[in-house]
């Protein structure tokens, strides 16, 4: 898919993509989470050309790990840990868009996905703030301030983490390594090479959606 720019060269994401269900998803599936922390936000807007911009960026990413059901989605949520948590506790937030990337793979890649999805909660590992300040160095005029903040090699952010899952094999979700990856470059890149979803609009609440 050839992305449109706009003139302050921020790509425009279209107010919905093919509308998905939350039955429908599957292990794997990228889940891109918009309308809330306006620091990251503020980023993905605004950060250097060269990174890539866009109008609507996501401020949080997650994967799914297992869906039993409407009611049973439960994914793998970088958050202070790295637990497994249910995914509604995002679908009946009114304020939030949310939607999906899936990459392809065969059903045995995805079997090896959820496994290592599993094997990352149980280590409950803690959030990777250095990583996550490290995106300030993307900045016009500040971004030196900051060239001194590296990401972890040992602990995760949310959008670290879900490029390490597809990583792992092989796959590539972002056009830069997961240790630098930000939620912005899992929705540009996915737009890019992969399908695109949306499973909730800002405004709606439904936490079957």
């Amino acid at each position: 898919m050839k992305l449109k720019v706009n003139k302050k060269s921020q790509v425009i994401i279209p107010d919905s993509f093919e509308r998905i269900k939350q039955e429908e998803l599957q292990t794997g599936d990228i889940l891109l989470f918009i309308g809330g922390n306006k620091l990251t936000e503020m980023h993905g807007r605004h950060r250097k050309k060269k990174y890539g911009r866009s109008t609507n960026p996501p401020y949080h990413a997650a994967i799914v790990y297992k869906n039993d059901g409407a009611n049973e989605v439960l994914i793998l949520d970088q958050e202070i840990r790295g637990t497994l948590s249910f995914l509604q506790e995002y679908t009946s937030k009114k304020e939030l868009r949310i939607d999906v990337v899936r990459p392809p793979a065969p059903v045995g890649m995805l079997d090896n996905i959820q496994g290592l999805i599993k094997a990352l909660a149980v280590k409950e590992k803690y959030y990777d703030w250095k990583g996550f300040f490290s995106f300030a160095n993307q900045m016009p005029y500040v971004g030196w301030m900051f060239g001194w903040m590296k990401p972890s090699k040992s602990t995760f952010y949310c959008s670290d983490v879900v490029a390490y899952v597809w990583e792992n094999e092989g796959i590539r979700v972002s056009p830069r390594g997961h240790n630098f990856t930000a939620p912005l470059d899992l929705q540009l890149y996915g737009m890019e090479h992969h399908q695109c979803f949306t499973l909730k609009l800002s405004g709606e609440l439904n936490e079957n959606t």
